[in-house]
């Protein structure tokens, strides 16, 4: 019995809004991980992750997660905890105005 291939993406955090991304083939980084480039190879995950190397300014710590696909084809985490990563809620940044409204102050000046 032949065994399977391990696939692969390449993911990261966008730098702005904190949300989850995947890196393309167009060499852009997307929420939907159905849009990612595949790394099937070695050379591949080489080439990937210098490539993502160079958007530091726009996303935080790329990796490689290993994936599958799904009874309908579609691609999908393997450790449960990229999957929770993969549908958890984006974070938007906090303006200053509504992070001074949430936060109480812990004593008064005297």
């Amino acid at each position: 019995m032949a065994q399977a291939s391990v696939l692969q993406v390449v993911t990261a955090n966008d730098l702005e809004s904190g949300g989850v991304v995947y890196l393309t083939s167009g060499g852009t980084w997307r929420p939907e991980m159905q849009n990612a480039t595949i790394v099937r190879t070695a050379g591949d995950a080489n080439f990937l992750m210098a490539q993502a190397a160079l958007h530091k300014g726009y996303v935080v710590e790329p990796y490689l997660v290993e994936v599958c696909r799904d009874a309908d084809g579609r691609l999908e985490p393997v450790l449960q905890h990229e999957r929770n990563r993969s549908v958890a809620h984006v974070h938007h940044p906090i303006t200053d105005r509504a992070l001074a409204a949430l936060v109480q102050p812990v004593f008064t000046a005297l």
